[in-house]
């Protein structure tokens, strides 16, 4: 039981577009990136949206985050985006691949393959990779079971 006030940390409603940007960066320069919308969550885990070129002001949102980071590698960021006003709320930030990192490279922006070959020869890719046509994408499981 606790004893005494207990804080909160309240989470804003923010109303726009759920997007996933996978990003490679190298010295907080971002050497390739592939946005996503989040149409459907399952876990925490994107089933359903569509890899899609992004618009400026989401672009400059995450060259910031990753710029102030000075990140280099793989990482994730998660934001609120309004394609109306261009405004963009981030929320999220992890310094690893995504779950679903494999679905840029069906928009031709193959992140993985790319940070791989970054870390093992040092050289980032010759121009920022970004994904040219939308591409639209959902998962599919069934129930497992395996006896115990």
């Amino acid at each position: 039981m606790v004893e005494g006030p207990v804080e909160l940390l309240v989470q804003e409603d923010v109303a726009g577009v759920d997007i996933s940007v996978d990003v490679l960066a190298v010295d907080g320069k971002v050497a390739g990136l592939a946005e996503r919308t989040r149409r459907k969550v399952l876990g925490g885990l994107c089933v359903e949206g569509t890899v899609a070129p992004g618009w400026p002001e989401l672009d400059q949102a995450v060259e910031r985050v990753i710029a102030g980071l000075g990140w280099s590698q793989l990482a994730n960021v998660q934001l609120i985006a309004d394609p109306g006003t261009g405004a963009v709320k981030v929320y999220e930030i992890n310094g690893r691949a995504a779950g679903s990192l494999g679905v840029g490279s069906h928009a031709g922006v193959d992140l993985l393959a790319t940070a791989l070959e970054y870390a093992r020869f040092g050289l980032p890719p010759e121009r920022p990779l970004r994904v040219g046509a939308a591409v639209g994408f959902r998962r599919y499981w069934q129930d497992q079971t395996w006896p115990l």
